[in-house]
């Protein structure tokens, strides 16, 4: 059981090491990225993760599998909760799923895995927290990855930074009253 803690611990540093690598490449670089095929494929395999682990894990509490009934037992999540948490499961990879709805997607599975690390916690399961953690940052690093334009903030103050005067009319723009 440690090792499965311990390597779920290292995938979860490694993939907020990427996460820290895309947010330094945005906070630096005028601009998105420019396109890049290897790396909408990174981004679509690791949204695509994701997106099994929501339709399985949903899935197997609609079953009421022993496994899961047993893990949310201990959250005190059944009956109708679980029933709940299912549902709000299979949401978030129907979210991801359809492109256009991703930037929702983003805010739903961010409280969604938010809740459950926070539940887990407070139940005294630091360690089953982490999966949790995993599956929210492989959900951003793939949308990262996938749609740079999700880090329009940090682009558009790095092109202030550079001075240059595109991102300064946008800023005009985007602040001017209608």
């Amino acid at each position: 059981m440690l090792a499965t803690e311990i390597i779920a611990a290292i995938i979860e540093l490694m993939l907020l090491a990427g996460i820290g690598v895309v947010l330094a490449e945005a906070a630096t670089r005028p601009g998105p990225p420019p396109p890049s095929r290897t790396r909408e494929r990174a981004g679509d395999i690791l949204m695509g993760l994701a997106i099994a682990v929501f339709f399985l894990s949903g899935v197997t509490k609609l079953m009421h599998l022993p496994f899961a009934m047993a893990e949310m037992g201990v959250l005190r999540l059944t009956g109708w909760k679980l029933d709940l948490v299912a549902g709000v499961e299979l949401t978030s990879g129907a979210l991801l799923v359809y492109r256009p709805l991703r930037s929702l997607a983003l805010l739903f599975n961010s409280a969604h895995c938010g809740g459950a690390i926070v539940a887990h916690l407070a139940a005294g399961q630091e360690f089953a927290a982490v999966p949790s953690a995993v599956i929210l940052s492989l959900v951003w690093l793939g949308a990262l990855l996938r749609h740079p334009e999700v880090l329009w903030s940090l682009s558009q103050y790095a092109a202030t930074r550079a001075g240059r005067p595109a991102a300064r009319s946008l800023r005009r723009r985007r602040d001017a009253p209608a």
